[in-house]
């Protein structure tokens, strides 16, 4: 069966997807013991499965994606869990047998494996195919970014069995030890950093967003200003050095205070103010008219005599001359 995985994983890049490997590789059998749970709120499964209660059980092949900001964890019935991480894709499968061996693929993102291993277990990935030594705890985790880089972080402890790698391509090894912590460049096993620090693993947990809290004051309802300013501190203005500002003292019971209360508002659609028209250019002042003088009267031809008289008789008595 070794000899045929091998063969069947080396096409991976030209199309054939891992779970189509799987198909080929098991023969299912219904009355065989089931792979494990996973709880359906944190992922989406297809496959071989049985949903009861919001637990899905996978029978003999399955895929699981995590769903965002989750991780799906599958509970193996052999003993153990593999934590699928947010986003992330696996594929599960087991041969029929009476101690049937563990196949997981990875296709992309990262899982947390804990569980007794095998010797005939395999866990695979696009590039690089991934089995233990000999039977033993292994605690895992893998992660495998799109342009191939693998991380590998092996946990497991000081006793456990080797992991050897080999490369789906090529007739590369590899041996990891427990404890090592490394990279293969690109899913090469000759481009090997064998001091990563990344998390290979599942990333911590996002807090769920706070939601904020919308206030809603009945229209005509007072806010004192003990809720003011519980409501909207000033902490950026008091760190800056800005004392508070002057403290009123409260009005005795009793004393009357005047009290103006005005409203402004401001209209966007009011037409425009015409501007008063220019005032006129001022005119030189008119200078005052001469009042007009009564030509004097031309002498009368009968006053002249009237007067000649006057002045021979001494005025004692006027002679009238009419002018008839």
């Amino acid at each position: 069966m070794t000899a045929r995985t091998q063969h069947g994983v080396g096409p991976v890049r030209q199309g054939i997807g891992l779970a189509a490997v799987f198909v080929l590789l098991v023969a299912v059998s219904p009355a065989q013991q089931p792979i494990g749970t996973v709880t359906t709120e944190n992922a989406s499964i297809s496959g071989l499965v049985t949903v009861s209660n919001q637990k899905a059980t996978i029978a003999n092949q399955g895929s699981i994606t995590a769903a965002i900001n989750r991780t799906a964890e599958l509970t193996l019935t052999r003993g153990g869990v593999v934590r699928v991480c947010s986003t992330s894709s696996i594929h599960v499968s087991q041969a029929n047998s009476a101690d049937p061996p563990l196949l997981l693929a990875l296709d992309r993102g990262a899982l947390e494996a804990s569980f007794q291993v095998t010797a005939s277990d395999m866990l695979m990935t696009p590039d690089l195919r991934f089995q233990a030594s000999a039977t033993g705890e292994l605690n895992l985790h893998l992660r495998v970014t799109p342009n191939g880089d693998t991380c590998v972080d092996n946990r497991s402890k000081a006793d456990a069995p080797l992991l050897h790698v080999t490369s789906a391509f090529g007739p590369e090894g590899y041996f990891i030890k427990p404890g090592q912590h490394l990279l293969f460049v690109g899913g090469s096993l000759t481009r090997v950093i064998d001091t990563e620090t990344t998390a290979c693993g599942c990333p911590p947990p996002q807090p769920e967003p706070v939601p904020i809290p919308v206030q809603i004051v009945a229209e005509g309802k007072p806010v004192t200003p003990t809720q003011a300013a519980a409501e909207h501190p000033f902490p950026e203005a008091q760190s800056a050095g800005l004392a508070p500002g002057p403290v009123t003292a409260p009005v005795p019971v009793g004393e009357v205070h005047t009290q103006i209360a005005t409203t402004l508002s401001v209209n966007g659609n009011a037409p425009k103010p015409v501007p008063p028209p220019p005032a006129p250019e001022p005119q030189p002042a008119e200078q005052p008219k001469k009042a007009a003088t009564k030509p004097a009267s031309k002498p009368n031809a009968f006053t002249a005599i009237g007067h000649f008289f006057k002045r021979i008789f001494g005025g004692g008595r006027q002679v009238g001359v009419s002018g008839s």
